[in-house]
């Protein structure tokens, strides 16, 4: 057991209390109360910094852009981005936005990958729309 009269606390000057973390920095400690309320508030992170463009750069860095293209029956069709990736396409996502009949043959891949682009290789018997996402970086 330790009594608190044989335990030296240092003076904490440099603590913030601050909801929005405007003033923030690598040095200053900052109360939960300011940290919960950061983070309940979207982190920094707001939708009105996406303007309805094809891409959105998160804060960690990494990269999303996102589209749809139509793609004939069983045939590819290729997309390319507006602005390339700057270094590497880490993976791509895609979902037919058409109905599929159930027991049909469907499929769907992403080939050619690169940081301008890439494929989109439509299996089902029926021309679809196909909505894609890539995230790099």
């Amino acid at each position: 057991k330790i009594a608190d009269a044989n335990v030296t606390f240092a003076k904490l000057t440099d603590v913030i209390d601050d909801d929005t973390m405007a003033t923030a920095s690598a040095t200053k400690l900052a109360t939960s109360e300011s940290i919960k309320a950061y983070v309940d508030g979207g982190g920094g992170f707001t939708p009105s910094t996406y303007a309805g463009e094809e891409s959105v750069t998160l804060p960690n860095g990494l990269i999303m852009k996102f589209g749809s293209q139509t793609v004939g029956s069983d045939s590819t069709a290729s997309v390319s981005f507006s602005e390339a990736f700057p270094n590497l396409i880490v993976q791509v996502q895609l979902t037919i936005k058409t109905i599929i009949s159930l027991g049909s043959d469907a499929g769907l891949s992403a080939t050619s990958q690169t940081t301008s682009g890439f494929t989109i290789q439509n299996g089902s018997a029926g021309a679809a729309t196909i909505s894609w996402m890539a995230i790099g970086y």
